[in-house]
């Protein structure tokens, strides 16, 4: 008595612990998840903040510098008369750099452009971690569009096999009728538990992308899917430069132009001004002086100069180096433009033709899907053939399942022309 008491308590706890770990989200929900739990995500946030306290750190170079120095211990000259004794210092100097000739002012304008690349890296991330999510969720919604087809092609072979098995052994249809819809009824039951097979490792592969732990379980919504708006009749243009590549490639330019300058600093002279006051006593411990019998008080205020008069040409060397590097770099540029100007033209072009196709193929869907209506009344009626009967039924899943691939495929090109425009996540708005 006790067991059975016991069973229907654990499973009513199993049920709820499995509804606690269950997620039902749909494609704005899915694409949030990622984004909160992404780490390529959390990595370019976080060199994003490193990136800003490098730019503080970067202008605190213009402000003074404020060093305080305090010492204590025994110490003489051996070279003179006078007797070693206990010595104590303490000081403040007060440092600001007056001439570098600009070399602050290019630090503080790299560490700026170093931020705004920050940024923009941190965008990509999202935006590609958004992108995947989208052709994801797209790729399994077109898997569920194909199981429905699949199990309803398997329905209507179930009842016409079913038909012509009872007709079969009634001696009305032939042997051969019998053993095609038997042949063509399995097929599609094999290919309905593909169809499954592939919707469980889309699953798996979704859960994954999004970063969620393998304890919990993922239910996906999916007819929550026009994120993206209208995007059929949408007239789509595409600027290289708007890109995250482009964007990125155009601020390494600066940064590295900027490189080049700074290698050239250490040929012009430092002018720094200092500013400092020290208090001092010695020869006051063991020996019943009073502290101030020897103590002293000084300061300095004072500019000071420093050249390299000669260093082996080592700097004029690295300045070469540095504008090589840089030019080697703008070639670089050139063939990163150019790939980036080739690929959308080739996007774009390919999302035209898919926007024509889709057309298209909705209306031979819409075609075999009247012929079938009208084929399958004549088979029923003994006025049409079995092949041609299999024929439609072919014919109508074909092109019905195209139609959903047109159309899926168009979602997925609009996902990446909006990632190339780097506007894919003001058009979510999460």
């Amino acid at each position: 008595m006790r067991l059975l008491i016991c069973m229907p308590l654990w499973g009513l706890l199993l049920s709820t612990q499995l509804l606690a770990d269950s997620h039902l989200l749909n494609l704005k929900k899915l694409m949030h998840y990622a984004i909160t739990h992404s780490e390529e995500v959390g990595g370019a946030l976080v060199e994003q903040e490193i990136a800003s306290l490098e730019k503080t750190n970067s202008f605190a170079e213009f402000l003074p510098k404020l060093n305080l120095e305090s010492f204590h211990g025994y110490g003489g000259v051996p070279t003179t008369d006078v007797q070693d004794d206990w010595q104590s210092r303490f000081g403040l100097t007060l440092s600001e750099t007056l001439y570098n000739d600009g070399k602050n002012y290019l630090g503080y304008q790299k560490a700026k452009l170093s931020k705004e690349k920050a940024y923009i890296n941190a965008q990509q991330a999202k935006a590609e971690i958004l992108l995947e999510v989208i052709e994801g969720y797209f790729d399994h919604v077109l898997l569920k569009k194909n199981l429905e087809i699949s199990k309803r092609n398997e329905e209507i072979l179930q009842k016409k096999y079913k038909s012509t098995k009872s007709n079969y052994y009634a001696g009305i249809k032939r042997k051969q009728d019998y053993l095609r819809f038997s042949s063509e009824y399995k097929q599609a039951s094999l290919k309905v538990k593909r169809v499954m097979q592939g919707i469980r490792l889309s699953k798996i592969k979704i859960k994954n992308l999004i970063g969620m732990p393998a304890n919990k379980i993922l239910s996906i919504d999916t007819k929550s899917q026009e994120v993206l708006g209208g995007f059929v009749t949408r007239e789509i243009k595409l600027n290289p430069e708007s890109s995250y590549l482009f964007k990125s490639q155009k601020i390494n330019a600066k940064i590295e132009n900027l490189d080049v300058k700074l290698k050239k600093k250490p040929v012009f002279p430092e002018i720094t001004l200092d500013a400092g006051v020290q208090y001092g006593a010695e020869d006051y411990l063991f020996t019943g002086n009073k502290i101030h019998r020897k103590d002293r008080l000084e300061w300095v205020v004072g500019l000071k100069l420093n050249y390299t008069i000669w260093d082996t040409g080592k700097t004029f060397r690295n300045y070469k180096i540095a504008k090589k590097q840089f030019a080697v770099a703008e070639l670089k540029r050139k063939n990163i433009y150019a790939g980036v100007i080739e690929q959308q033209e080739q996007l774009l072009s390919q999302y035209q033709l898919e926007k024509e196709s889709l057309q298209l193929s909705r209306e031979i869907y819409m075609s075999e899907k009247k012929s079938f209506s009208v084929i399958e009344k004549g088979y029923r009626n003994g006025r049409v053939s079995f092949l041609d009967f299999l024929q439609a039924i072919t014919g109508l899943s074909t092109s019905e399942l195209n139609y959903q691939q047109n159309i899926f495929d168009l979602k997925k090109l609009y996902a990446k022309v909006l990632y190339e425009q780097a506007r894919l996540d003001e058009n979510i708005k999460l």
